[in-house]
């Protein structure tokens, strides 16, 4: 019983020698991925803001309502 904890205890240092270095990278990785995602955004968020700003208001256009054409087709 003695030699199972003593591997166990072992198995468990040896995952934590994987786990550690790895999910340093994993998170190094998350940080960079969300920097570029907010980078992204900021440059839509910018380009939005400057399509709304150059665009010509609708007010003075004239509503161009059509009339429906009440023919029958035969």
């Amino acid at each position: 019983m003695y030699y199972c904890f003593c591997i166990q205890a072992e198995l468990d240092q040896r995952r934590a020698e994987i786990n550690l270095p790895r999910e340093a990278f994993r998170q190094k990785y998350l940080e960079a991925e969300r920097k570029r995602l907010e980078e992204i955004a900021a440059a839509e968020a910018a380009l939005q803001a400057e399509a709304t700003k150059t665009a010509p208001s609708p007010k003075g256009k004239k509503s161009g309502k059509k009339s429906a054409k009440s023919g029958k087709k035969k």
